[in-house]
């Protein structure tokens, strides 16, 4: 009992995420008219593109990492198959692409992993960097869609590796699981999990850090160059955009596989699962008429829900949540609250005046040292820009005409800003933001065109 019990709180979530897929596949199978070979060959490399993304994307969440630049890497490999464009179905075109995937993408996560581990950025603030830089970069091999890949791509990747038995894209992610499970019984394999867990004692114990990081980022970006591999073998062409809607796709593959975000637990192998019941629930709201806008609303859906399973464990935050607020609820109850027990305020006095010495002040320069150390720098940098756009650009920046059209143009991203820095504040990140504020642009729009109508209906 106790060994079920252990396997229970190991592989929950990855148990659940297989019975999940099981039961998606189920509801296709039984709501098909004719389920065929075609049909499981194309569901499968449906959901290879998001299966390889999410294989390195979680190799960085084990690290205690985060890759925003996932989508821009593989919109990069894409659009380079596209330009460099081979007419050509031989094997040596097909191994030129696929090296040229690989290093591409390879290449893309030895910067952000030389950035994290070497420069000490968090992981974030360098992949969020990195993103704009590379879909930069993407923009200016080619601006628009366009471009053919090499026909050997789709001829090898869209075939079977056996005729009507084995699809080559399932051959293509099982290999990645074999690599995967090499990597976890090396060295480095437990090096991930030890620093993703709590790297301090990782650093402790001897751990070199900052060579794992380094390979972490690295052999991510290599799974995100073969995600963009397979995505051209799919597509056939170029989009400069097209990895962009992967990439919170990708995260919330990661969460339903049961790896936690933060490090230490978890594997490539849930993702895996992760995407496929991803791409399932899409084809199932196909299967019965229902609009693709809502496909959207059951990933969430099954996203929360699969985090609410995982965290229905013994030792898991919700678990312990839950039970404070018990102790805390039947502490109310009975008067023993601190805040009940104690009248005095609860406020701690920042003014820089104490009670007890009334002439000892404290300097503000003193009071904000670290606020300050953190902003200098972002004043000196927006300093520099004023007087390059001053000398270079032969704008007069002491104009108030000059400020008030900075002000009306900055106005939007500073509230952004505030609002997001509330979340970071926090030690959260809110990826909404473009949702919400277009749910927020459509409901005020069709909110004030209501009394316009009436106006005018009255008016007639």
């Amino acid at each position: 009992m106790n060994q079920q019990y252990t396997l229970l709180h190991k592989y929950g979530n990855l148990i659940t995420a297989f019975v999940v897929l099981v039961i998606l596949l189920a509801i296709i199978i039984a709501t098909s008219a004719g389920f065929s070979y075609f049909d499981v060959s194309l569901l499968a490399s449906g959901g290879t593109t998001l299966a390889l993304a999410a294989l390195g994307g979680t190799l960085v969440i084990l690290s205690g990492g985060f890759d925003l630049s996932v989508g821009a890497i593989i919109s990069l490999v894409n659009v380079m198959l596209a330009a460099g464009y081979i007419d050509d179905s031989t094997p040596a075109a097909f191994a030129a692409s696929f090296m040229l995937a690989i290093l591409v993408g390879a290449g893309c996560g030895f910067v952000n992993g030389v950035l994290v581990a070497y420069a000490r950025i968090q992981p974030i603030v360098v992949t969020l960097s990195t993103m704009f830089i590379i879909q930069g970069i993407t923009l200016l091999i080619m601006n628009s869609p366009g471009g053919t890949v090499p026909t050997s791509l789709g001829t090898y990747l869209m075939g079977d590796v056996l005729p009507e038995l084995f699809p080559a894209s399932v051959f293509l992610v099982i290999l990645c699981l074999l690599v995967w499970a090499w990597i976890k019984r090396t060295p480095f394999g437990l090096h991930l999990y030890a620093i993703g867990g709590n790297p301090e004692a990782a650093r402790a114990v001897g751990i070199p850090l900052g060579r794992s990081y380094l390979l972490t980022y690295t052999l991510a970006g290599a799974f995100y160059g073969l995600a963009g591999f397979f995505l051209s073998a799919q597509t056939g062409a170029g989009d400069p955009l097209v990895g962009n809607s992967l990439l919170l796709s990708v995260f919330a593959a990661i969460v339903i596989g049961g790896t936690r975000l933060g490090g230490g637990k978890g594997g490539p192998v849930g993702s895996v699962l992760g995407a496929f019941v991803l791409m399932l629930i899409v084809n199932i709201l196909l299967l019965f008429n229902i609009s693709a806008y809502y496909s959207t609303i059951a990933q969430g859906v099954v996203l929360i829900v699969a985090v609410m399973i995982g965290g229905l464990g013994k030792d898991s935050e919700l678990r312990k949540f839950l039970r404070l607020l018990g102790h805390r609820w039947r502490a109310m109850r009975h008067g023993r609250l601190a805040s009940q027990l104690d009248p005095q305020s609860k406020y701690i006095d920042v003014s820089g005046n104490s009670p007890d010495l009334p002439d000892s002040r404290i300097s503000f320069f003193k009071k904000h040292q670290k606020d300050l150390r953190i902003s200098l720098p972002a004043l000196a940098g927006l300093m520099i820009l004023l007087i390059a756009t001053q000398f270079l650009l032969g704008r007069n920046v002491y104009e108030w005409s000059y400020w008030n059209s900075m002000l009306v143009l900055s106005t939007f991203l500073i509230i952004l800003a505030l609002g997001q820095g509330v979340v970071v504040f926090t030690g959260g990140l809110d990826l909404s933001i473009p949702w919400t504020i277009a749910l927020s642009g459509i409901l005020f729009t069709g909110l004030t065109q209501v009394p316009t109508r009436r106006c005018f209906m009255h008016c007639r």
